[in-house]
């Protein structure tokens, strides 16, 4: 399963989703999802709340890396089942955007931004 973020509000990434759905994380989640996609979901962004540069960093032309900061603080705590979604869920987005039509139209200029920052579509 890929996990990516969903879009709440324009600048913002506050709702999760896994794809191909792009709603809230809870309501997408298949009927028994392990408690470790669970946990991954829930704390897939964590590495936007750890770095330190800045809320404004895309705008700034600067990809923040968070799904590697946050990974990389999580593997003390959690194992591969949870920390792995976190570190590949950027790439999941750009995997998305390049295998299902229709992924791309759908992100918020805030993720189609983060996307060109990632590496774009993957080819």
């Amino acid at each position: 399963m890929l996990l990516h973020v969903g879009e709440a509000e324009p600048g913002g990434h506050l709702l999760l989703g896994v794809a191909p759905g792009r709603v809230n994380l809870l309501q997408q989640l298949p009927e028994g999802a392990s408690d470790e996609l669970v946990t991954a979901a829930l704390l897939h962004d964590l590495g936007h709340l750890l770095h330190d540069l800045g809320e404004d960093i895309a705008d700034r032309g600067v990809d923040s890396r968070h799904e590697r900061v946050g990974a990389n603080q999580l593997e003390r705590w959690f194992g591969p089942e949870v920390v792995e979604p976190i570190r590949m869920h950027a790439d999941s987005k750009r995997y998305l955007c390049w295998k299902e039509a229709g992924y791309f139209g759908d992100l918020s200029a805030a993720s189609k931004q983060s996307l060109a920052l990632q590496g774009g579509p993957m080819l």
